[in-house]
């Protein structure tokens, strides 16, 4: 028997057709924490991938309509030194 999907992006094509179009959270909601909140990217690229730190500590807070930061790449949050990201992940 075949399958219908043959992976995520098979059902996430269908899922975002044309006849079916995709319901999502406003941009608003959802922000990067180290591209669209913090002012500097640079990293400490000294140290290994997953554990590496930003080379400045920034005292940002995200816009009052986020709901979720997210954390893709380096840093992960739990080495991330930013005050509001230490005392919001815990």
């Amino acid at each position: 028997m075949e399958r219908k999907y043959h992976g995520d992006q098979d059902w996430l094509y269908e899922m975002t057709s044309i006849d079916n179009p995709a319901k999502l959270f406003p941009d608003e909601w959802i922000l990067s924490w180290k591209w669209e909140i913090r002012q500097t990217k640079d990293l400490n690229y000294h140290q290994p991938r997953g554990r590496r730190t930003l080379r400045t500590v920034e005292l940002v807070t995200p816009p009052k309509d986020c709901k979720v930061c997210v954390f893709h790449g380096d840093p992960n949050p739990e080495y991330c030194n930013d005050p509001w990201v230490k005392e919001n992940w815990r």
